[in-house]
This record gives structure tokens, sequence and C-alpha cells, in this order.
């Protein structure tokens, strides 16, 4: 590993995604374990973790951002690792988990239902339908942070700007349905505000690093402000609107998580070197997000099949922490196993493990661009 390497390798951004990672796995596990048994407190907490997919869009917009502040992109080699690294393991995924929900054969009319969902995903792979457009805006994002110069943070107050005014009109004026969620437009103002802190981040770095602390502070407010929101909606307009996460409220509380997360991150990149084991276990989840995303509905569904099958009854929140530590556990486990593969980039995103781990900002913007989850 180079000097270069070593300087450009943001480990701040293994601390958000680990994180983040973990909290869309919370998300699904809240939502299948808690709501049924406890439907209010489930869903106040299903609304109060919810931030991942905010999160990894802004990540992802970060470190396109950060990978070409200084160098030419290569746009036709750009697209072809992500058809190799996103496109492939979006499909292969798509038919297993519509295989678990319906019969393979008759081939016809599963065929039918696949063709129907490949252009807007099936689950929670929707994500990624979202993903691959911001990956289609990426020339433009970079086009223009070079053409703004040092306005690069007016683009970032119109990304906030756009995003409270796009999830009003998609939670309130908008029919209900899955349409607002399919759509770059809806969240292309956090691809920029991520595209806005990558560009500039040895700037905004330094300065959130100073005051992370008020970081901290301001998530209190802001998760009492989406708390009284939740039980408005819920007192207004009935359970689905309350954990809608398309509100002006919700996209406000999402921006603030992330930014303690980015802040606390520039703790964890200065503290590393002292917390060995706490900076092994966070690279290790990490490295796994997009793998982890792929993967851990099947031990989310599967251990809550397993234990009605067996008849295992848990207290409602010990299930949900029992779903969580498998789901995340589990799915680790699982993609570690498939990277000693030759073809796991096929599989889930992220090449086989070299025997010495060399890491770059190529190598991050590799796994951490593609980590895109969300609930």
């Amino acid at each position: 590993m180079t000097s270069t390497s070593r300087k450009n390798y943001l480990y701040s951004l293994d601390w958000v995604r680990a994180l983040t990672i973990a909290a869309v796995v919370m998300v699904h596990s809240v939502r299948f374990a808690l709501v049924p048994a406890d439907p209010l407190a489930g869903r106040l907490l299903q609304v109060l973790v919810q931030f991942g997919r905010v999160s990894f869009m802004i990540v992802t917009g970060f470190i396109i951002a950060y990978q070409y502040r200084e160098r030419t992109p290569r746009w036709t080699s750009f697209f072809k690792r992500r058809a190799k690294s996103s496109g492939a393991p979006y499909l292969l995924w798509l038919i297993l988990f519509l295989a678990l929900a319906m019969p393979v054969w008759p081939v016809m009319p599963f065929v039918g239902r696949l063709s129907r969902v490949l252009f807007t995903g099936y689950g929670h792979l929707y994500y990624l339908i979202i993903t691959f457009q911001m990956y289609l805006l990426a020339p433009v994002l970079v086009w223009a942070l070079r053409k703004s110069g040092r306005r690069v943070m007016w683009l970032g107050f119109l990304g906030i700007l756009w995003e409270v005014l796009s999830w009003t009109m998609s939670g309130y004026f908008h029919e209900r349905s899955w349409t607002p969620a399919l759509f770059v437009s809806t969240y292309v103002g956090y691809f920029v505000i991520g595209g806005a802190l990558g560009y500039e981040w040895d700037r905004y770095g330094a300065w959130m690093a100073d005051h992370r602390r008020y970081f901290t502070y301001g998530l209190a407010p802001t998760a009492a402000m989406a708390t009284a929101m939740f039980f408005l909606n819920l007192h207004w307009l009935g359970a689905q609107a309350a954990v809608n996460e398309f509100q002006p409220m919700s996209a406000i509380y999402c921006l603030s998580i992330t930014a303690m997360l980015l802040a606390s991150g520039t703790w964890f990149e200065k503290m590393r070197s002292e917390r060995s084991t706490l900076a092994s276990g966070v690279s290790l989840v990490a490295d796994a997000s997009f793998g982890i995303y792929l993967v851990h509905p099947l031990f989310v569904h599967g251990w809550l099949h397993v234990a009605q099958w067996l008849g295992i009854a848990l207290n409602a929140y010990v299930n949900t922490a029992v779903t969580l530590s498998l789901g995340l556990g589990l799915s680790v486990a699982m993609v570690a196993a498939i990277r000693l593969l030759p073809f796991s980039e096929w599989v889930i995103g992220t090449a086989r493990r070299p025997a010495a781990r060399v890491v770059s900002a190529n190598a991050t913007e590799g796994t951490g661009s593609k980590a895109a989850t969300a609930s």
C-alpha cells in the first residue's frame, strides 16, 4: 500500500457505511418482528431508524465526487465496472428472491413476473433501480461540481431544499404508490449533497471534525420533531402515512443523522489505531455492506419463518434483537464466504478478497458507492 493510497482512503466512510447498513437490517427486523406485535412502538422505531436510504445516497455521491475531484473520469470503464459489480448481482438476486416467492415451473408465468419487476425491483432490490439512475447521472454531477468552482456549497444547499420540497410533494400530494420511490428525481438532492461534500471534503471534513459535538447535540431536536410528525400523521392521516418516509421532517431528520455519522466518522478516523478491535469490526461490516444489503432478507425472514415453524415464542423486543443479530451476523459470514470465490464480484459486487488487503480511494469507491441500501 502506498502512502498516497493511505492518505486518500477515508476510514470515516467505513464508520458511516457500517452503521448505516446495520440500520437498514434493523429497519427490516423491526418491520417484520416488532410491528406485528407492538404496532405503535414498532412503527415509531421504524421511522427513527429508516435513514439508511438517504445515508447511502449521500455516500454514493460523496465517493464519486471524491474519486474524480483531481483526475479525469473514464466513463466507459466506470459504466462497464458497474454493469459487472452492480447490474449482475441485481439480476442474480432478483431471480433468486422471486424464485423463493413463486414457483419457477411452469416457467412462462415466472418469466412474465420477472419481466414485470425487472425495471422496478422486487422487495428491497428496488433501491438498486435508483442507484443505476444515479450512476447515469455521475458525469453530470462531476461536471457540475467542476463548473461550480468555490460555489460548491450552494449546490449542497440546493440539494437540501430540493429534497424537503420533493419529499413533501411525494408524501402529501402524490397518489400513494411506489412511484416516487423508483425515480432518481425524488432523491437527486441527496446525491448532489454527497457530491458537494466529497468534492470539498478537505475543507468540510476538517470543519465537521472541529464541530462534531454540535452535530450530536442537533440530533435530539430533529428526532423529537420527527417523533412529533409521526404522531400528527398517525392521528390525522393514519398508520400508513405515519411510517411513510416521504415527508419534510423525515428528510431533515435523515440529513441530520447522516451529518452526525460523517462528523463522528472523523473521530473514528483518528481513534482507529488506538481501538484496533473496533476498527477491525467496523471495516469488516463496511467492506461487506453491499453484500449484506443483498443477502440479509434471507436471514431476517428465514429466522422468523423458522421460529414460527418451531413454535418459538419470544418477547417481541427480544425477537427483534435476535432477528437483527442473525440478519447482520449471518449476512457478514455469507458475504465473507462468497468472497472466497473467484467470481464473487458477479454475485455480491465485491471482488475476491486478496491475501493482503490493499485499500485506496478506488477500492472505496468500488464498494462504498454500491453499498446502497435502504428500507
